[in-house]
């Protein structure tokens, strides 16, 4: 009896601690931003965090569980809409899973420059970073995948996904009218 209450007992750790795992974590939203943010995305993403720095700054980090325009476009969608951001300096970062336990980055946004006068915010996400993790997943560096995001003024991207972008006849200024900066990262 008592070896089988034993393998009871090590199977029900193995099942809460090691297959249930899906190898990421949504951890519980922290405040009332990433509170409507989880409940917009659903089980499109996870949240991964919040830090805010010794300026008010705030970064959300969040793991992309469906990679599709349409995810990434609801997600930015619900941080430009959401009053909770306004006047305040946000950061979206995105990962997606590359080992247990190990995540690459896939894109970065915020909602504010720093300029010669001071801080500016606006009123959605202004400037978008897209990371070249192509060594990790050709999936994650499609540039379609930001066709349904609205309002970028600023693009960063690396290189290897501008040249990926460019094979594919996507021009930037098509997604976001508005653009006014394109800078081209050399990794």
């Amino acid at each position: 009896m008592k070896k089988c209450v034993t393998i009871i007992l090590c199977f029900s750790i193995v099942i809460l601690f090691g297959c249930g795992n899906k190898g990421s974590y949504d951890l519980r939203p922290v405040d009332d931003l990433s509170r409507s943010v989880k409940n917009a995305v659903n089980e499109d993403f996870d949240f991964h965090g919040l830090n805010v720095d010794d300026n008010g700054r705030k970064y959300y980090s969040y793991e992309i569980n469906e990679m599709s325009a349409g995810a990434i476009g609801n997600l930015v969608k619900t941080f430009n809409d959401s009053n909770l951001t306004k006047g305040n300096q946000i950061s979206l970062n995105v990962v997606f899973p590359i080992s247990s336990g190990a995540w690459a980055a896939m894109f970065f946004m915020q909602n504010y420059s720093v300029e010669e006068g001071g801080i500016k915010i606006y009123d959605g996400m202004y400037y978008l970073h897209i990371k070249d993790q192509i060594h990790f997943s050709e999936t994650a560096c499609n540039p379609e995948l930001y066709s349904e995001i609205e309002g970028i003024r600023e693009l960063h991207i690396d290189k290897a996904i501008q040249d990926k972008a460019y094979d594919m006849g996507i021009d930037w200024y098509n997604y976001w009218p508005d653009l006014e900066t394109i800078v081209i990262e050399e990794n």
